[in-house]
């Protein structure tokens, strides 16, 4: 079985890109756009081997730093990835990600999984 990785990311382009980046190294990916569809994945599956989110997840319930802290929770063993262009907006939530990721990111997130 694949091991199956979550992406979350508002942006088409970049999560399309993402997907088919991770799905050449074997991963079985689920891309969403929103947050709240990303914590809905998080809670149909607690399987998933990593958990990659941008951290501004713009005119949305929820954005990365939540979806980290529920990825952890549903999925202890997940790697937790978020990338952002700006980190500055953690505010000492550092202990709900395994890696921060600047952007331009997808190297970068290949090498971690």
């Amino acid at each position: 079985m694949k091991k199956k990785v979550l992406i979350i990311e508002p942006d088409f382009a970049v999560r399309t890109l993402l997907e088919e980046l991770i799905k050449t190294k074997g991963y079985e990916v689920i891309a969403t756009q929103h947050g709240l569809q990303g914590v809905a994945e998080l809670e149909k599956n607690s399987d998933f081997y990593a958990v990659i989110t941008a951290l501004e997840l713009k005119n949305q319930l929820i954005n990365g730093v939540k979806v980290a802290k529920m990825a952890k929770e549903k999925c202890p063993e997940a790697k937790v990835i978020i990338f952002s262009g700006d980190f500055t907006v953690m505010n000492g939530n550092a202990e709900f990600a395994d890696y921060f990721i600047s952007k331009p990111y997808c190297d970068e997130i290949l090498s971690l999984l």
